[in-house]
């Protein structure tokens, strides 16, 4: 990650999940220069890890800019940009829920489509501590991007024909349940399941990890993009918590393998 802030020099975060709770370290300055990036990166042991590196577009360069974004037990991060984001922020705003709207701190579109995605759960499942189904994720994140894809459909990355389309990849994730949504930026992922390696392994197979990335982190991983769309993420399965897969293909939510 040191080495890929050349290009993404903009700020930091690291997000690990574990038995002491959610712990976030973010810094808007270039990860490979900041002690405190490499300090925090070398002593991660944690079950759950979400990390960043920035290329600013939208809002200045600031901590409160910097990904992932959290929310209670909620984290996100988000690889793309919103073009023409000015122009319909307002919109946007006005469609969160207004006990989430409040907690916007940043100028970026990433926090904004974080709780707009959000906005789009029951109240109880994201500010309580339930369990919750990638489904239901599945289906807040195909309505929250449908939402911003509406606003500028000459950009919407199926039909556009600009060089830079908005792009809406990201990952989300409360450390038990984790969903990657490839939104036109690439995607790419390391399923470490008993037998496969790839994410053509059955829906539903025990994980012993699962791995995503904006791009192959290593040479000798059995990396897999993600089409443009489709949605991949691990949940734990109700009778014995072990990590299971979930694949859902471009088009409905509910469309899953």
């Amino acid at each position: 990650m040191a080495s890929l802030s050349e290009h993404h020099p903009d700020g930091w975060g690291l997000a690990t999940f574990g038995p002491e709770g959610t712990v976030l370290h973010k810094q808007p300055l270039r990860a490979g220069n900041d002690p405190h990036f490499h300090a925090v990166a070398g002593a991660v042991s944690a079950p759950t890890v979400l990390c960043h590196i920035r290329k600013a577009t939208h809002g200045g360069l600031a901590q409160e800019n910097c990904h992932p974004f959290r929310h209670g037990r909620w984290v996100f991060a988000h690889n793309g940009t919103c073009y023409g984001f000015a122009g319909f922020r307002d919109r946007l705003m006005a469609g969160l829920r207004e006990t989430l709207r409040a907690h916007i701190e940043g100028q970026t579109d990433s926090e904004v489509l974080f709780y707009l995605l959000l906005s789009r759960l029951d109240a109880a499942l994201v500010d309580g501590d339930g369990p919750i189904s990638l489904d239901a994720l599945a289906r807040a994140a195909r309505e929250a991007t449908d939402l911003i894809w509406a606003e500028v459909p000459d950009r919407h990355p199926a039909t556009c024909h600009y060089e830079d389309p908005t792009c809406l990849s990201f990952l989300l994730t409360d450390g038990e349940v984790l969903l990657a949504h490839q939104g036109g930026r690439p995607l790419h992922v390391v399923v470490d399941a008993p037998g496969a390696q790839t994410t053509e392994a059955r829906c539903g197979s025990p994980l012993r990890r699962l791995r995503v990335a904006s791009e192959p982190l290593s040479c000798s991983d059995a990396w897999t993009a993600l089409d443009t769309f489709e949605m991949v993420g691990a949940e734990p399965h109700p009778s014995d918590g072990s990590l299971r897969l979930r694949r859902f293909a471009p088009g409905l939510p509910a469309t899953s393998f």
